[in-house]
């Protein structure tokens, strides 16, 4: 009798541990397991004793079943082991444009508090996003030091600045670590983004500083409307610059088409310049993501002072401005890319590489500007034509 129980026991033991997680259960289970298969083995000639150790032995492994069924009852009611429900799936869904709808609120309640308010809820809300981006590895510690800095100016400064520059960094950081692991083609990259100090400048110092000066010289009297609306155009080319080339860099590489350079030659995944129909598309995308931004920008505050002036009249001028910056910018970054910004193939790593030395074979592109470089003046050009173009054809 005692053999057959001790076997029975062994057989629900087997069923049920592996079903406990973590080592506390495991080891309760298992202490019980060793001494219930201790119990018959036991020499003793008293049958009282023998009995009173299988039922000790039993007991315990009674108490140690109940605990792990317990523990088992706790994993499967974790939210992470249920089922999502159509709510949860429409969430998910909508949960990008609810994000975007959070940011366009706190943008605007910070502009409606004054001088003081934006001031300090710029601060807070530059603050949040460079630690939102260093705990997810969008930045390292000076990337997130200068971020703190140019988010609080442009915050402060503008709604709609303030409103492209966050939704910028928080779309295209997400854009970055989509499918990561399959973006190792050059030796360059770092997981996550890892963005430094000089990639955090390089997009968005340009416009700080546009923005900054429109402030200052909105109320000069020699400085009209369509001048302020000029710079604020240069502000939406900038970004529309940097978005579309940055999508069409992060989305591209996921592309299984040839990459090519501006002129036809194909080359390899990642090199500088390389273009192919997604990332062309994603540009487009960029552009009019910030386009969008800035339309909704003029809607919510519109007239303002420290405000954003509708680059070319109605909103639908907004969006194409924003469209064709985005398509233009990233193509005169492809051509930039190719030309002076230096690409070679790494033997020793089989990765493409910016850097030269006697394991470089030539790709394409002569070493003189750097990749943060050739971003500065792609975006510069494009802000300088929207800016022309505000001039020309504003109303």
């Amino acid at each position: 009798m005692a053999i057959r129980t001790n076997f029975l026991l062994r057989l629900r033991l087997r069923v049920l541990l592996p079903m406990s997680v973590g080592r506390r259960p495991f080891r309760r289970t298992a202490k019980a397991f060793a001494a219930a298969g201790a119990a018959p083995s036991a020499s003793s000639d008293d049958p009282a004793e023998e009995k009173v150790s299988l039922e000790t032995a039993l007991r315990e492994a009674q108490e140690a079943l109940t605990f792990v069924e317990e523990f088992q009852g706790r994993v499967t009611s974790l939210p992470s082991a249920r089922l999502p429900t159509t709510l949860d799936m429409v969430l998910a869904k909508l949960k990008p444009v609810l994000q975007v709808a959070g940011l366009v609120a706190l943008c605007a309640a910070i502009h409606a508090l004054g001088i003081p308010g934006r001031l300090v809820g710029g601060l807070t809300l530059a603050l949040s996003a460079a630690s939102w981006g260093l705990s997810r590895g969008s930045l390292d510690r000076s990337g997130a030091a200068a971020a703190v800095v140019v988010g609080w100016i442009t915050i402060a400064t503008s709604m709609t600045g303030g409103l492209l520059l966050l939704t910028f960094f928080v779309a295209s950081s997400k854009l970055t670590a989509l499918c990561d692991h399959e973006k190792e083609l050059d030796d360059d990259h770092k997981p996550g983004g890892n963005r430094d100090w000089t990639q955090v400048l390089s997009n968005s110092a340009v416009p700080t500083a546009l923005l900054a000066a429109a402030a200052a010289l909105g109320t000069a009297p020699t400085l009209g409307p369509r001048h302020l609306a000029a710079l604020h155009a240069a502000v939406l080319g900038y970004y529309a610059c940097c978005c579309g080339d940055t999508w069409a860099s992060e989305i591209g590489q996921l592309s299984d088409a040839q990459p090519r350079l501006p002129w036809g030659r194909p080359v390899r995944p990642g090199t500088n310049g390389g273009v192919t129909p997604l990332g062309t598309a994603a540009s487009a995308a960029g552009g009019l993501f910030m386009g969008a931004m800035a339309a909704v920008g003029c809607l919510v505050r519109p007239g303002r002072a420290w405000g954003w002036a509708a680059p070319t009249g109605p909103l639908w001028g907004v969006l194409l401005m924003g469209l064709v910056a985005g398509v233009g910018g990233s193509f005169l970054d492809s051509i930039l890319g190719a030309t002076v910004q230096f690409t070679g193939y790494n033997r020793d790593t089989h990765k493409v590489t910016s850097q030269t030395g006697e394991h470089i074979s030539f790709i394409a592109g002569r070493p003189w500007l750097s990749n943060s470089g050739v971003n500065v003046a792609s975006a510069c050009g494009t802000a300088l034509a929207c800016a022309a173009a505000t001039l020309v054809w504003a109303v």
